[in-house]
Protein backbone atom coordinates (compact mmCIF):
# COMPACT_ATOMS: atom_id res chain seq x y z
CA UNK A 1 0.00 0.00 0.00
CA UNK A 2 1.24 3.49 -0.88
CA UNK A 3 0.59 6.41 1.39
CA UNK A 4 1.48 9.92 0.29
CA UNK A 5 3.93 11.54 2.73
CA UNK A 6 5.26 15.04 3.22
CA UNK A 7 8.98 15.58 2.74
CA UNK A 8 10.85 18.81 3.60
CA UNK A 9 12.67 20.74 0.91
CA UNK A 10 15.89 22.67 1.51
CA UNK A 11 13.71 25.54 2.79
CA UNK A 12 10.80 25.62 5.19
CA UNK A 13 8.11 24.53 2.68
CA UNK A 14 6.84 20.95 2.19
CA UNK A 15 5.81 19.03 -0.93
CA UNK A 16 3.76 15.89 -1.68
CA UNK A 17 5.06 12.69 -3.23
CA UNK A 18 2.66 10.70 -5.42
CA UNK A 19 2.87 7.13 -6.69
CA UNK A 20 2.13 6.39 -10.35
CA UNK A 21 2.36 3.27 -12.53
CA UNK A 22 3.39 3.50 -16.16
CA UNK A 23 2.23 1.42 -19.15
CA UNK A 24 4.88 -1.21 -18.43
CA UNK A 25 3.53 -1.71 -14.87
CA UNK A 26 6.59 -0.08 -13.28
CA UNK A 27 5.98 2.09 -10.19
CA UNK A 28 7.40 5.62 -10.11
CA UNK A 29 7.61 8.45 -7.59
CA UNK A 30 6.33 11.76 -8.94
CA UNK A 31 6.99 15.03 -7.12
CA UNK A 32 6.61 18.46 -8.71
CA UNK A 33 7.86 17.28 -12.10
CA UNK A 34 10.55 15.00 -10.67
CA UNK A 35 10.06 11.46 -11.95
CA UNK A 36 12.01 8.34 -11.01
CA UNK A 37 11.21 4.59 -10.77
CA UNK A 38 11.01 2.81 -7.44
CA UNK A 39 13.85 0.31 -7.61
CA UNK A 40 14.59 -2.55 -5.25
CA UNK A 41 17.37 -2.09 -2.69
CA UNK A 42 17.91 -5.79 -2.03
CA UNK A 43 18.06 -9.07 -3.98
CA UNK A 44 15.51 -11.68 -2.90
CA UNK A 45 13.99 -14.93 -4.18
CA UNK A 46 10.64 -16.53 -3.31
CA UNK A 47 9.24 -19.79 -4.62
CA UNK A 48 6.45 -22.34 -4.32
CA UNK A 49 6.65 -25.89 -5.65
CA UNK A 50 4.62 -29.07 -6.08
CA UNK A 51 5.31 -32.65 -7.15
CA UNK A 52 3.32 -33.47 -10.33
CA UNK A 53 2.95 -36.75 -12.21
CA UNK A 54 2.67 -36.39 -16.01
CA UNK A 55 0.66 -39.38 -17.36
CA UNK A 56 2.32 -41.09 -20.28
CA UNK A 57 -0.99 -41.52 -22.13
CA UNK A 58 -2.16 -37.91 -21.70
CA UNK A 59 -2.53 -36.21 -25.09
CA UNK A 60 -0.43 -33.02 -25.33
CA UNK A 61 0.04 -32.60 -21.53
CA UNK A 62 -0.10 -28.91 -20.67
CA UNK A 63 0.37 -27.00 -17.42
CA UNK A 64 -1.93 -23.97 -17.35
CA UNK A 65 -2.29 -21.19 -14.80
CA UNK A 66 -3.51 -17.64 -14.29
CA UNK A 67 -1.13 -14.93 -13.05
CA UNK A 68 -0.82 -11.24 -12.31
CA UNK A 69 2.78 -10.05 -12.74
CA UNK A 70 3.05 -6.27 -12.19
CA UNK A 71 6.52 -4.91 -12.80
CA UNK A 72 7.66 -8.12 -14.50
CA UNK A 73 8.91 -6.64 -17.77
CA UNK A 74 11.60 -7.80 -20.20
CA UNK A 75 15.05 -6.31 -20.15
CA UNK A 76 16.07 -6.81 -16.52
CA UNK A 77 17.08 -9.66 -14.22
CA UNK A 78 13.93 -9.76 -12.10
CA UNK A 79 10.74 -11.71 -12.72
CA UNK A 80 8.88 -15.00 -12.57
CA UNK A 81 10.30 -18.23 -13.97
CA UNK A 82 8.92 -21.76 -14.08
CA UNK A 83 11.39 -24.51 -13.18
CA UNK A 84 10.78 -28.22 -13.88
CA UNK A 85 13.02 -30.71 -12.06
CA UNK A 86 12.87 -34.39 -13.08
CA UNK A 87 15.44 -35.53 -10.51
CA UNK A 88 18.29 -35.53 -13.01
CA UNK A 89 18.19 -31.92 -14.19
CA UNK A 90 16.27 -28.69 -13.74
CA UNK A 91 14.85 -26.89 -16.77
CA UNK A 92 13.79 -23.23 -16.89
CA UNK A 93 10.67 -23.02 -19.06
CA UNK A 94 10.18 -19.69 -20.89
CA UNK A 95 7.03 -17.73 -20.05
CA UNK A 96 5.33 -14.97 -22.00
CA UNK A 97 5.95 -11.40 -20.81
CA UNK A 98 4.29 -10.40 -17.55
CA UNK A 99 1.20 -8.21 -17.31
CA UNK A 100 -0.34 -6.33 -14.39
CA UNK A 101 -3.82 -7.78 -15.04
CA UNK A 102 -4.80 -11.44 -14.93
CA UNK A 103 -3.40 -13.37 -17.88
CA UNK A 104 -3.53 -17.02 -18.95
CA UNK A 105 -0.23 -18.91 -19.32
CA UNK A 106 0.49 -22.46 -20.47
CA UNK A 107 3.54 -24.72 -20.72
CA UNK A 108 4.10 -27.86 -22.80
CA UNK A 109 4.86 -30.71 -20.40
CA UNK A 110 5.27 -33.46 -23.02
CA UNK A 111 9.09 -33.68 -22.50
CA UNK A 112 8.35 -35.10 -19.04
CA UNK A 113 5.55 -37.53 -20.00
CA UNK A 114 5.57 -40.58 -17.72
CA UNK A 115 7.64 -38.85 -15.02
CA UNK A 116 6.99 -37.32 -11.61
CA UNK A 117 8.53 -33.86 -11.60
CA UNK A 118 8.81 -30.91 -9.26
CA UNK A 119 7.15 -27.81 -10.68
CA UNK A 120 8.47 -24.64 -9.09
CA UNK A 121 7.30 -21.03 -9.55
CA UNK A 122 10.24 -18.81 -8.63
CA UNK A 123 10.11 -15.03 -8.35
CA UNK A 124 13.44 -13.22 -8.32
CA UNK A 125 13.90 -9.60 -7.27
CA UNK A 126 17.29 -8.17 -8.24
CA UNK A 127 18.69 -5.06 -6.60
CA UNK A 128 18.37 -2.00 -8.84
CA UNK A 129 15.43 -3.40 -10.86
CA UNK A 130 11.85 -2.11 -10.49
CA UNK A 131 9.80 -3.95 -7.87
CA UNK A 132 8.07 -7.09 -9.19
CA UNK A 133 5.16 -9.13 -7.89
CA UNK A 134 3.47 -12.39 -8.87
CA UNK A 135 0.00 -13.66 -7.95
CA UNK A 136 -0.68 -17.18 -9.25
CA UNK A 137 -4.02 -18.99 -9.34
CA UNK A 138 -5.88 -21.90 -10.95
CA UNK A 139 -2.86 -24.10 -11.70
CA UNK A 140 -3.95 -27.25 -13.57
CA UNK A 141 -2.59 -30.07 -15.69
CA UNK A 142 -4.55 -31.33 -18.69
CA UNK A 143 -4.55 -31.95 -22.43
CA UNK A 144 -4.21 -29.22 -25.02
CA UNK A 145 -6.01 -29.39 -28.35
CA UNK A 146 -5.78 -27.77 -31.78
CA UNK A 147 -8.34 -25.17 -32.80
CA UNK A 148 -8.65 -25.24 -36.58
CA UNK A 149 -10.84 -22.70 -38.35
CA UNK A 150 -12.02 -21.78 -41.82
CA UNK A 151 -13.91 -18.93 -43.50
CA UNK A 152 -14.59 -17.91 -47.05
CA UNK A 153 -15.10 -14.85 -49.19
CA UNK A 154 -16.67 -14.52 -52.61
CA UNK A 155 -18.92 -12.39 -54.81
CA UNK A 156 -22.49 -11.72 -53.71
CA UNK A 157 -23.77 -12.28 -57.23
CA UNK A 158 -22.89 -13.12 -60.80
CA UNK A 159 -24.37 -13.76 -64.24
CA UNK A 160 -24.32 -16.89 -66.42
CA UNK A 161 -20.98 -17.16 -68.23
CA UNK A 162 -19.25 -14.82 -65.80
CA UNK A 163 -15.95 -15.72 -64.07
CA UNK A 164 -16.04 -15.66 -60.27
CA UNK A 165 -13.28 -16.05 -57.67
CA UNK A 166 -13.66 -17.59 -54.21
CA UNK A 167 -11.08 -17.15 -51.44
CA UNK A 168 -10.88 -19.56 -48.51
CA UNK A 169 -8.68 -18.91 -45.46
CA UNK A 170 -7.87 -21.56 -42.87
CA UNK A 171 -5.53 -22.13 -39.95
CA UNK A 172 -4.92 -23.49 -36.47
CA UNK A 173 -5.24 -21.17 -33.47
CA UNK A 174 -4.51 -23.98 -31.01
CA UNK A 175 -1.32 -24.61 -29.09
CA UNK A 176 -0.76 -28.09 -30.56
CA UNK A 177 -0.53 -29.22 -34.20
CA UNK A 178 -3.60 -30.43 -36.09
CA UNK A 179 -2.64 -33.57 -37.99
CA UNK A 180 -4.07 -34.79 -41.27
CA UNK A 181 -6.30 -31.79 -42.00
CA UNK A 182 -8.76 -32.04 -44.89
CA UNK A 183 -10.77 -29.18 -46.40
CA UNK A 184 -13.91 -29.98 -48.37
CA UNK A 185 -15.93 -27.57 -50.50
CA UNK A 186 -19.35 -28.49 -51.84
CA UNK A 187 -19.32 -27.85 -55.59
CA UNK A 188 -22.56 -27.50 -57.57
CA UNK A 189 -22.97 -28.46 -61.24
CA UNK A 190 -23.77 -24.83 -62.09
CA UNK A 191 -20.13 -23.87 -61.45
CA UNK A 192 -17.38 -24.94 -63.86
CA UNK A 193 -13.97 -25.19 -62.18
CA UNK A 194 -11.37 -23.12 -64.02
CA UNK A 195 -8.36 -23.19 -61.67
CA UNK A 196 -7.18 -23.36 -58.08
CA UNK A 197 -3.89 -22.28 -56.54
CA UNK A 198 -3.71 -25.72 -54.88
CA UNK A 199 -4.99 -28.59 -57.00
CA UNK A 200 -8.00 -30.30 -55.37
CA UNK A 201 -9.35 -33.80 -55.69
CA UNK A 202 -12.51 -33.43 -57.76
CA UNK A 203 -15.37 -35.65 -56.60
CA UNK A 204 -19.08 -35.82 -57.29
CA UNK A 205 -20.39 -32.52 -55.97
CA UNK A 206 -17.26 -31.65 -54.01
CA UNK A 207 -13.67 -30.41 -54.12
CA UNK A 208 -11.27 -31.79 -51.50
CA UNK A 209 -7.83 -30.66 -50.37
CA UNK A 210 -5.54 -32.74 -48.17
CA UNK A 211 -3.66 -30.02 -46.31
CA UNK A 212 -1.47 -32.23 -44.13
CA UNK A 213 -0.49 -31.08 -40.64
CA UNK A 214 -1.24 -27.53 -39.50
CA UNK A 215 1.35 -26.31 -37.02
CA UNK A 216 0.29 -24.74 -33.73
CA UNK A 217 -0.50 -21.03 -34.12
CA UNK A 218 0.64 -21.19 -37.74
CA UNK A 219 0.09 -18.33 -40.16
CA UNK A 220 -3.21 -18.70 -42.06
CA UNK A 221 -3.26 -20.62 -45.31
CA UNK A 222 -5.24 -19.55 -48.38
CA UNK A 223 -7.05 -21.26 -51.23
CA UNK A 224 -8.10 -19.32 -54.33
CA UNK A 225 -10.64 -21.03 -56.56
CA UNK A 226 -11.68 -19.60 -59.93
CA UNK A 227 -14.84 -20.78 -61.67
CA UNK A 228 -17.24 -19.92 -64.48
CA UNK A 229 -20.98 -19.77 -63.91
CA UNK A 230 -22.73 -22.19 -66.26
CA UNK A 231 -24.42 -20.55 -69.22
CA UNK A 232 -27.73 -22.31 -68.54
CA UNK A 233 -27.89 -21.40 -64.84
CA UNK A 234 -31.33 -19.88 -64.10
CA UNK A 235 -31.54 -16.29 -62.98
CA UNK A 236 -32.43 -15.62 -59.33
CA UNK A 237 -31.03 -18.97 -58.26
CA UNK A 238 -28.95 -18.94 -55.07
CA UNK A 239 -25.77 -21.01 -55.13
CA UNK A 240 -24.48 -22.20 -51.74
CA UNK A 241 -21.02 -23.66 -51.20
CA UNK A 242 -20.59 -25.11 -47.68
CA UNK A 243 -16.98 -25.44 -46.47
CA UNK A 244 -15.73 -27.85 -43.81
CA UNK A 245 -12.28 -28.36 -42.27
CA UNK A 246 -11.49 -31.53 -40.31
CA UNK A 247 -8.47 -33.03 -38.58
CA UNK A 248 -7.35 -36.46 -37.41
CA UNK A 249 -6.38 -34.87 -34.08
CA UNK A 250 -9.07 -34.66 -31.40
CA UNK A 251 -10.50 -31.16 -31.13
CA UNK A 252 -12.90 -29.63 -28.60
CA UNK A 253 -13.99 -26.42 -30.34
CA UNK A 254 -15.53 -27.25 -33.71
CA UNK A 255 -18.02 -24.44 -34.36
CA UNK A 256 -15.41 -22.57 -36.41
CA UNK A 257 -14.66 -25.63 -38.56
CA UNK A 258 -17.45 -24.79 -41.00
CA UNK A 259 -18.37 -21.84 -43.18
CA UNK A 260 -20.52 -21.18 -46.23
CA UNK A 261 -20.18 -19.21 -49.44
CA UNK A 262 -23.38 -17.96 -51.04
CA UNK A 263 -24.09 -16.03 -54.22
CA UNK A 264 -27.13 -15.15 -56.32
CA UNK A 265 -27.41 -15.44 -60.09
CA UNK A 266 -28.28 -11.80 -60.56
CA UNK A 267 -26.64 -8.47 -61.19
CA UNK A 268 -27.22 -5.40 -59.08
CA UNK A 269 -27.82 -2.22 -61.09
CA UNK A 270 -28.30 1.29 -59.78
CA UNK A 271 -30.62 3.62 -61.68
CA UNK A 272 -30.31 7.39 -61.47
CA UNK A 273 -32.84 9.18 -59.29
CA UNK A 274 -35.23 11.44 -61.22
CA UNK A 275 -36.41 14.46 -59.31
CA UNK A 276 -39.24 16.66 -60.54
CA UNK A 277 -39.19 20.33 -59.69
Amino acid sequence: MWQSELYPTTGSSMYDLDLTIDQQDIMHILAKGYYRPINATTTRTASISQQVFIPLDMAAPTLAFMAKRPGDVPGDNSGLVLLVNDGASETAVPLANGRAEWNHYWVDMSPWAGLTVQVKFQLTQTVGDPHVQAIIDDVSLGSAYPDIWVHGNGPAGGLPGQTVVFEIAYGNRGKVPAEGTILELDWPESLLLASANITPTVGVGSLTWSLGDLAAEAAPGALVVTATIGADTPFWETISLPISLSSATTELEQQNNEAILSMSIAHRTFFPALLRP
